[in-house]
């Protein structure tokens, strides 16, 4: 949660409020947005709800990928306006990454 509140931080989108729901097919977490801090709650109506397979959360969260490369594989029902897409855009970008022996 801290460093999505850090991506969150600064942003166009720190403001959002509301409750955002990721599914994958064995589980979901519901992350409650306010004046830019992110709690994880339970069993609340979600004001926004992504349904995702399990491999593209990992990429979203570890930066591996970012939402504007993966909204194409959601749902088509799901209809997302501007703010919302800046929202994810925000919480999920490509981040750099490096691998090798010196890190």
């Amino acid at each position: 949660v801290p460093e999505l509140e850090d991506r969150l931080k600064n942003s166009i989108t720190s403001n959002w409020q509301g409750i955002l729901e990721i599914k994958i097919k064995k589980d979901r977490v519901q992350l409650h947005i306010i004046q830019g801090k992110i709690k994880v709650v339970e069993d609340k109506e979600p004001t926004l709800s992504l349904s995702l397979k399990e491999i593209y959360l990992l990429k979203l969260v570890l930066g591996l990928l970012s939402f504007e490369e993966v909204k194409n594989v959601l749902d088509k029902k799901i209809r997302l306006n501007s703010l919302e897409i800046a929202l994810l855009n925000n919480l999920f970008p490509r981040k750099l990454v490096s691998s090798s022996n010196w890190g």
